[in-house]
């Protein structure tokens, strides 16, 4: 299993989301090697709001692992493409999905998904499922390397500050599941049910019950806000970084 990033930039007051503040460069340093961009297509129909719901776009643009001479500078999702490719590098596609059906119908036609950040593990593990046939009706094997899910994570000893961090009237995450949750949803208890916060077993133990309830997964996908915590933010990366480091990681997934 990989770790991967994606930035949900704060769009300013007149529509443009702001500038990546250096964690995507963090990121990297850290090892995380899977990165997201939205597709120029994408943003020439969506506009600057479809960036600041990455999300909720047709496909994104996967900047793959490549050897260190040979990858481009980090990409984030700003508004703009912020690596030049070069043309002998692929640079694979990942559609996010809300539904199963979305699931079953990219495996049938042999593409990656990215299940979004507000599903609950219920939600999961349902796509999972949904992995499971579309493959089977498209004669594949269901491979877990082209499954990702995405989460919100955020890592504090400090239980109270992450919360704040999270539910304050502010937070960018409260805002991002706002905009993305179905009119009259106690948006406290879906970030209750779909973020992880809090000490690190605390974290942990709520990615191994999704791991329990899913199977496995190719790629945890970590959606990063635009918290105004910067302390913050940089030292939650670090601990879940470390923590799901490449061999910890496969024998915490193992069957």
């Amino acid at each position: 299993m990989k770790l991967g990033y994606l930035m949900v930039p704060r769009a300013e007051a007149n529509g443009v989301p702001t500038r990546d503040t250096g964690r995507a460069q963090f990121a990297r340093a850290l090892g995380i090697s899977e990165f997201y961009t939205i597709e120029p297509q994408d943003h020439a129909m969506g506009g600057q709001t479809l960036a600041s719901s990455p999300e909720y776009a047709e496909a994104l643009r996967t900047c793959p692992e490549l050897s260190e001479h040979r990858t481009p500078r980090v990409v984030a999702i700003d508004g703009k493409r912020q690596a030049s490719f070069k043309p002998d590098i692929a640079a694979n596609l990942t559609r996010p999905a809300i539904s199963p059906e979305h699931v079953k119908a990219n495996a049938r036609l042999r593409q990656t998904t990215l299940s979004v950040s507000w599903l609950n593990t219920s939600d999961l593990a349902q796509h999972w499922s949904a992995h499971v046939s579309g493959s089977t009706h498209a004669g594949v094997r269901a491979r877990p390397e082209d499954w990702r899910i995405a989460r919100t994570i955020l890592v504090c000893s400090d239980t109270a500050r992450a919360e704040a961090a999270i539910k304050s009237k502010d937070s960018p995450c409260r805002a991002y599941y706002r905009k993305m949750a179905a009119p009259g949803t106690d948006i406290d208890a879906l970030m209750d049910d779909c973020v992880l916060y809090g000490s690190l077993d605390t974290v942990l133990s709520g990615l191994d019950g999704i791991v329990n309830a899913t199977s496995h997964f190719g790629t945890l996908t970590l959606v990063d806000h635009a918290w105004t915590d910067e302390a913050l933010a940089q030292q939650s990366l670090a601990a879940i970084s470390a923590a799901l480091a490449p061999v910890k990681l496969r024998s915490r997934t193992a069957t």
